[in-house]
């Protein structure tokens, strides 16, 4: 638990640019109204957010998405 991380998963819109536009207003978000603790160590940008039952986020496989991503 404590080599966990602050991570967001973002899905972006059909109709947005292919550039790092997300990544970058996600982190001048994060700068004007949240701690620096918990600023972001990764942003990731998916097509759509696992989903688990009663349409909530599967968050056990966001987790295995991040691992995949970080690993070399």
């Amino acid at each position: 638990m404590l080599d966990q991380v602050v991570a967001v998963f973002v899905m972006k819109a059909p109709d947005a640019l292919d550039d790092d536009t997300p990544t970058t207003q996600i982190i001048q978000l994060r700068r004007q109204r949240l701690a620096d603790f918990s600023e972001p160590r990764a942003v990731y940008v998916v097509d759509q957010l696992p989903g688990a039952t009663l349409d909530k986020v599967a968050k056990s496989e966001l987790r295995e998405m991040a691992d995949e991503r970080r690993a070399p």
